[in-house]
Parts: structure tokens; C-alpha cells; sequence
């Protein structure tokens, strides 16, 4: 009999195991550092944390875990490997990093060049997301490329602009497993300088992708996938494990509560603890690709008892034909001596596994859950028996974590998938020669009980990170014909197709976020072959009156989930678009006003689907009567006092849903009116509900004013909210002197810079929206001094909007802090690219 012997490391350039928990930013156990070797070129290297080795014999191309440190600056030094327990010789860098409240978990890019090495520290926000979302990021670490963009295969774009030594401001999208390119900014896939082919983004983690190697050097573009279990939505939450046993099969999806979480899972993998709500999960597994609505699939209930396992592995069994089945097996993760060990050894064949780590033996049957057991930390050429047959695993046991040897395949050919979950590791857990360790490190924050502990993600230690291929499986060779656009709202607000391109029209369909709609053309002028103007319909301003995507109309088609059409109308800004595979940027609309003309009563349509269009034509419709202009106020609650959601301008329209009186004592200023309407506000994205006055709302119903009868009374009051996951709309402008952070990429940083240059030193990231106290501003009033977070810097004046006690000024209005001439006003700064600044 031929026997098939082989260990497999899960995947570990898409899979890089951890675990996470919720803790305040006051725990000692939230700081955390990893570290990545990108070094082109670059033989491995040892890394000490004060002294305290970290990392051993990290190839390029891998990562380490992260690593629980106290807040505070710690000196990281970096040198060739084998030197042993205690750095010496010279080494290729010193650096210090710090750790604080505000930034608890970096990651550190060990990059530049052979003989100019850098590290450069990325902050990594690891915060509770959405169930069944991911977040995303990218970090340039291709130290002869240009700026990048990380595209789709249909050419729609993920991360746009990215510089060398930039990191994209993370954001979250609906799990999944895309085909991407890495192409020079404003390129497309054909000319893609690194190209992957699903790359799996499971819900509940951060991933940041890391491009990396050299464009003009003999190493080639390469790439790695970091992922970070994120830290759960509540305390009581579950972690779990997947792992694919299933026999044969070429990947799996994985639905929770009908929400895909796990795309493409390969057979051999196990993905990250990820945290689940406790009390049970519906738990979908189809073949990678198929429609869970139309496959026939096998659909298991997991426990999820979080009194009973705070942490447990689930693993997949079945074969393609699509019979899957489902194990659950307990994982302890409470925290461990940080120079020990803990493994867990799953047999998922007939017959009982055996294995030997030092001294302790390990037998487990077919499905039957095994407990843990403590062992030295160290390196082992593990060899486990199953039925007569012997597999070979050679691993890395480092001190705080906890291993799971999971035996699949069959009896005839078994294979080991070797996951790890980091707990309490530290500077000092990683065995060095001989299987000893350095002693537990004495800059290591305390470590609590899994419940309480920080979160920690990990990649397996460098001697089993296998580094991406040199050259990834390659994207279909050309671009995808076609003008497509991917929808860009909030995750969890919806795109409404209408029936004529306008904002009161029939809403025919709501489209997800993230889907793909086929654009046929832009709105024309009626003409007469068109279908006549439904009673009632205004004829819009034409297309070629636009100023920007905001009045652009395009006629649209989506193929629905249950196989139908829809045809339509939508606004352009809520779209990226790409026509024949080439990305249209978002401030350009001319290039739409070139697209096919449709006449603007063309109506849209549903064909064969289940789709039942909206009845917004039976809904009460608010116009603001304000002055050109001049904003209302939408706010929480029916008082002039409320918080501010949004503003909406003139000639805005809402939707009306209730109306409520309320009898102040007039005061200068407040509405005349008693009356305040609760209303739906659709912007940006996002569905906000709210109040405002009567005093600055008409309102019709069907097309004429309405009476007082026909608007619902509230019998309570509903505290307005935004639908969806958007982000709360930014209060007016702070008393005083403000920057407000303008005009940058969804998603995006503003760089924070210590002199007004944009080769300063960079202090720090700013999000959109943020208000920064102003200063004042360099000569030319390209730069202007602000303070965030207790420092003063710098920010490019090309991105923030300037008011004083809420009134919009010039850059020219403020005072000059650098002691140069006034010369603002006598040249057009160059703004930098977005998170440049």
C-alpha cells in the first residue's frame, strides 16, 4: 500500500492564527507589536525587544504574532539570525517604538533597502465590527514602486493612492474572497504589478495586504495577508475556530445566521477564533461559489455556549457532493504560562490518533473532544500515529500558546493541519536552540484570564510561514469589458434603483452594498420615442447642466439574486465605476456625461423576479423652502436644542413619517411653528431619521399639499438615528478657529505632520471629519498649524475647510506662525495626494 504522508500548515500567508478579547484602553494587557520582514532581499533575522529576543530566524516574507509589551517606548533592535539568546555584533537597525493608550497595537514594517534599512510602525485598529463584515487595509512596502491601487478583477477599486510607506485608513466591507490587483495608481488589471486570486476575507477580522519585493529588482512583487481576529461586539461572546476535513473538497463557504462569513475555505485550513454572539448559530456550508438559496446543503447548529467553552474549533467535514458535517471541540484559552505550551490534538478519522510531546502522550479517538494539555514550549518533529500509519509534523511550539493538531483526510492517507492561537505570548516565549527559553521578559504587560486579556493575533512562528508565491496565480489577462459600477454605500444601507431619474420617484429595487450594476447610459433629453412622462413627473435638469457625480442620473441594470433584472435609475456618486476595466476617479463626471444617452422618461423595470417595487409615490414627500444656500438642521430630537444628524439644504427633499407638537416658551430665534416632523433624510449612503420644524418643510401627498389629516400623529417620540453602519454626521463647526478634515478618500488619513512640509515627519493619522484647533499658517497658506491629541503639527491646507465661530474663512484670514512673508493668494499651492498631506 502507497501511503500519502504530509503535514499542513494552514495556510499561513491568509490564515496568521490568534485570538481576541475586548478590554478598555486603561488594561495594560491592550498593547501589542508584531512585526513583518520586508526587507527585499533580506537574509532572516533575529528581533529583540530591550534586549529580550521576539522573533528567531524570521525569513523575508513572514510575520510574527503579536506580542503582549507594557505601554511605553521600547527599543526594537533587528539583526542576522543565529546570534543567540542576547543580541550581538552590529545590528542591521535600532529603532524605538511606543506603545500608548491611543495607539495599543501596532504593527512594525521591517523595509527600505539592503543598505538603508527602515521600520516603520502602523497603528491597527482591531475594534468590534459588524456580524458578517471584514475590515480592510493595505500597506506599500514595494520599495521601488510608484503610488498603488488595489483593484478588484472587474477593475473597481478597494484602496486607491497608496504611497511607499503609507498604510490605508482600514474600512469594512461584507466578508468575501475577491480576485485583486496591485496596479500603479490610475492603471488596471492588465498591467497589475502583483496579482491574487481569491483572496479570503473572513468576517471578524482585520486583514491588512502588505505589497511587497521590489518592481525593477530581481525580487519579485509578492504579497501577505495579515489577519487579526477583531475584538467581540459584547463580553459574553464565543470564539471559534473553522477548519475544512472535508475530503476532496476545493473549498468551502461558510454562512452564519445567513450571513456569508468564511469565503473559501481550503481543505487543510483553519481560520482565525473568530467571535460569535453566544446562545447558538445556524451554521451554512455550501461548495465555494454556490448560491446557499439554491444548493442543497447540510445545515448544522452550533451550541455557542459561552458557560460551557469560551472557545472552541469547529471542523468540516463531508466531500463535494455536498453532504457536510460539523464537529465542535472545546479550546482552553485561558492564559497560560507565557514559557509554556498547550495543545489540543483532534482526530476527525476512524480508529485513535497517538502522538508524544516530551513527556506527555496523547490519544484521541474519532469525534471526541481531547483536552488540552501544557507542555515546554519548544521546536518538535512531532510524529502521529493513526491506524498503522505515521504522519510527520515538525512544528514550533512557542510559550503562550495554544496549538490544535487537527488529523484529517482518511485512514489511508491522514495529514495533520497544525493551528495555532496565541494567549499569553511575549518577548522571551519564542524557544531558542535546544528547546530552552530565556526567561519570562520583564517588559511584558501582565496577561489576565482569556475573558479579560487583550486582544492577540498571530502569525505561526518564522519556521512554518511558508512566503507567498513570487507569482501569484494571475487575473483573467484583459480588463472586464463593460461600464460597471460597484455600490458604495454603508455597509447595511441599500441603493435604491428608481423609475425615473429623480429623488421621488418609485424606488424599484434596493441594491446591497458592494454589488455590481451594469451602467447602459447617462440621462438625456426626452425625446419623442421615449414612453410619455407619467402625471406628475417634473423633467429634471439635463445631464449636460452637471457640476459634479451628485446630478448625474445613470440608467442601470442588476441581475438579482434570484435570477431576474432590474433596470433603473441611480445617482452616480454613490457608485464606482470603471468603463472597459479603466477606473473613473471619483471627482471626474464628464467622463459620464460621455456614456449613451437615455431619455430621461425612459422607465426602469422589473423582469422576472420576485422584486416588489416601493410604493414611494404613497409616501408623504418634504421639500425644504429655505433660502439658496442656507442648511436645516435634522436632529434627534423635536427641540432646537437637539443634537444636529445632518443638514439639509434647500430644496432638499425628505420623507415625511410623523409629525409632533410641542409648546415651548418663545425665545429669539426658535421656530415659529410648534409643529416638528419625523422624517427620512437619504445622503451619502446613509438613511438618517430625525426632526425638524415645520417652519421649513412643504409637504405633499401625491403630488399635492397635504392636509393636517393625512400626516400621523406620534404617540411617542422616536430618538433619531442613522440606518446602517455610516458615520454619524459631523456636528457643526466648533466655536473659535477650525480645520475640518475635507476632501479625502473614503476611508483615508490625513497626515499630521511635525513641519508644514510633506516630507516632514509624520506625527500621526487624522480621520475625515476630525476638528482641529487652528494655529495659523505657514506664508503661502498651503499648510496650517493645528493641535490633535495634545501635539501641535501640521496639516495641508488643500484638505480642511476653515470657519471661525461657524463662518467659513481663507487660509489668508489666519495668522502666520512661521515668521515668512505673506504670500498667500500670489500662487496655486500643489495639494498632496490624499494621505499624503
Amino acid at each position: 500500500m502507497k501511503l500519502r504522508i504530509a503535514s499542513i500548515v494552514a495556510l499561513a500567508a491568509l490564515f496568521l492564527s490568534g485570538f481576541a478579547v475586548h478590554v478598555t484602553a486603561q488594561d495594560n494587557a491592550a498593547d501589542k507589536i508584531r512585526f513583518v520582514h520586508a526587507l527585499p532581499g533580506g537574509a532572516a533575522v533575529d528581533i529583540f525587544i530591550d534586549n529580550i529576543l521576539a522573533a528567531r530566524n524570521l525569513d523575508y516574507a513572514n510575520a510574527t504574532r503579536y506580542l503582549n509589551v507594557k505601554q511605553g517606548e521600547h527599543t526594537v533592535l533587528v539583526q542576522p539570525a543565529g546570534t543567540g539568546a542576547l543580541p550581538s555584533g552590529t545590528p542591521l537597525l535600532t529603532t524605538k517604538v511606543t506603545l500608548s493608550a491611543d495607539k495599543p497595537t501596532v504593527l512594525v514594517v521591517i523595509g527600505g533597502t539592503a543598505d538603508k534599512p527602515t521600520a516603520t510602525p502602523y497603528d491597527q485598529d482591531l475594534g468590534p465590527i459588524a456580524p458578517g463584515n471584514t475590515r480592510l487595509t493595505a500597506v506599500h512596502a514595494l520599495a521601488d514602486a510608484p503610488a498603488v491601487d488595489v483593484l478588484r478583477a472587474d477593475g473597481s477599486p478597494l484602496v486607491q493612492g497608496l504611497k511607499y510607506g503609507q498604510i490605508y485608513g482600514a474600512f469594512d466591507i461584507p466578508a468575501s474572497a475577491p480576485d485583486v490587483a496591485i496596479v500603479p495608481a490610475g492603471g488596471d488589471v492588465k498591467g497589475a504589478l502583483i496579482s491574487i486570486s481569491g483572496l479570503s476575507l473572513v468576517a471578524g477580522t482585520h486583514n491588512t495586504l502588505i505589497a511587497l519585493g521590489t518592481v525593477g529588482g530581481s525580487v519579485k512583487p509578492s504579497y501577505l495577508l495579515l489577519t487579526a481576529p477583531t475584538a467581540p461586539n459584547t463580553a459574553s461572546d464565543v470564539f471559534v475556530r473553522f477548519a475544512n476535513a472535508a475530503a476532496d473538497s476545493k473549498g468551502l463557504d461558510v454562512y452564519i445566521n445567513g450571513k456569508l462569513s468564511v469565503p473559501a475555505l481550503a481543505f487543510g485550513a483553519a481560520t482565525l477564533h473568530i467571535p460569535l454572539p453566544t446562545g447558538g448559530a445556524k451554521i451554512a456550508v455550501v461548495n465555494t461559489g454556490d448560491d446557499p438559496a439554491t444548493k442543497s446543503i447540510e445545515v448544522g447548529a452550533a451550541a455557542l455556549d459561552a458557560a460551557k467553552n469560551k472557545a472552541e474549533t469547529i471542523v468540516l467535514t463531508g466531500d463535494t457532493s455536498g453532504k457536510f458535517a460539523l464537529a465542535e471541540y472545546p479550546d482552553d484559552v485561558t492564559t497560560l504560562d507565557p514559557a509554556k505550551a498547550r495543545v489540543n490534538l483532534i482526530n476527525t478519522l476512524a480508529g485513535t490518533a497517538t502522538t508524544s510531546i516530551g513527556d506527555v502522550n496523547f490519544a484521541a479517538s474519532a469525534g471526541t473532544p481531547t483536552a488540552n494539555q501544557t507542555v515546554p514550549s519548544g521546536a518538535y518533529s512531532l510524529q502521529i500515529n493513526v491506524a498503522g500509519v505515521t504522519v510527520k509534523a515538525d512544528t514550533v511550539l512557542s510559550g503562550g500558546t495554544l496549538t490544535d493538531l487537527i488529523v484529517v483526510g482518511d485512514v489511508t492517507a491522514p495529514q495533520v493541519i497544525v493551528a495555532t492561537t496565541s494567549l499569553s505570548e511575549q518577548a522571551g516565549s519564542i524557544p531558542i536552540a535546544g528547546g530552552s527559553n530565556v526567561p519570562a521578559a520583564t517588559n511584558a504587560a501582565p496577561v489576565a484570564n482569556a475573558p479579560t486579556s487583550a486582544p492577540i493575533a498571530a502569525a505561526p512562528s518564522a519556521t512554518l510561514v511558508a512566503p507567498p508565491p513570487a507569482q501569484p496565480t494571475a487575473l483573467p489577462p484583459t480588463a472586464v469589458p463593460g461600464n460597471i459600477g460597484t455600490v458604495i454605500t454603508n455597509p447595511g444601507v441599500n441603493l435604491k434603483l428608481r423609475e425615473y431619474p429623480r429623488t421621488d420617484a418609485r424606488t424599484l429595487a434596493l441594491v446591497p452594498s458592494q454589488s455590481t450594476v451594469t451602467i447602459t447610459g447617462v440621462r438625456g433629453h426626452v425625446t419623442g420615442t421615449g414612453t410619455a412622462v407619467p402625471t406628475g413627473v417634473k423633467v429634471p435638469t439635463p445631464t449636460i447642466a452637471a457640476t459634479s457625480r451628485a446630478d448625474v442620473w445613470l440608467f442601470v441594470e442588476w441581475q438579482t439574486p434570484d435570477g431576474g433584472k432590474v433596470t433603473g435609475w441611480t445617482i452616480a456618486q454613490y457608485l464606482d465605476i470603471t468603463i472597459n476595466g479603466r477606473h473613473v476617479p471619483s471627482d471626474n463626471f464628464t467622463a459620464l456625461l460621455a456614456l449613451k444617452q437615455i431619455p430621461e422618461n425612459t422607465p426602469g423595470e422589473v423582469t422576472n423576479s420576485s422584486i416588489t417595487p416601493i410604493a414611494v409615490s404613497n409616501r408623504l414627500i418634504g421639500k425644504i423652502t429655505t433660502n439658496d444656500g442656507t442648511n436645516v438642521q435634522l436632529r434627534r430630537t423635536p427641540n432646537v436644542g437637539g443634537e444636529s444628524l445632518a443638514l439639509v439644504p434647500s430644496g432638499g427633499l425628505v420623507y415625511v413619517i410623523q409629525k409632533t407638537t410641542i409648546i415651548v416658551t418663545p425665545v429669539v430665534g426658535a421656530p415659529k411653528s410648534p409643529v416638528w416632523y419625523f422624517v427620512e433624510y437619504d445622503a451619502n449612503g446613509s438613511a438618517v431619521f430625525g426632526w425638524m420644524s415645520a417652519d421649513f418643510v412643504s409637504v405633499t401627498f401625491h403630488d399635492h399639499p397635504a392636509l393636517p389629516t393625512e400626516i400621523p400623529v406620534a404617540t411617542e417620540i422616536t430618538r433619531g438615528y442613522i440606518q446602517g453602519n455610516a458615520t454619524s454626521v459631523q456636528p457643526p463647526a466648533a466655536p473659535g478657529t477650525i480645520a475640518t478634515v475635507i476632501d479625502i478618500n473614503n476611508g483615508a488619513n490625513l497626515q499630521f505632520r511635525r513641519d508644514p512640509s510633506a516630507t516632514s515627519e509624520s506625527l500621526g493619522l487624522i480621520p475625515a471629519g476630525t476638528q482641529l484647533p487652528v494655529l495659523g499658517r505657514n506664508g503661502a497658506g498651503s499648510w496650517i498649524q493645528v493641535t490633535y491629541q495634545a501635539q501641535t503639527g501640521w496639516v495641508n491646507a488643500a484638505y480642511v475647510s476653515l470657519t471661525k465661530n461657524g463662518r467659513a474663512i481663507r487660509a489668508g484670514d489666519l495668522a502666520i506662525t512661521t515668521g515668512e512673508k505673506n504670500t498667500f493668494g500670489t500662487g496655486t499651492p500643489t495639494p498632496t495626494p490624499t494621505g499624503a498631506g
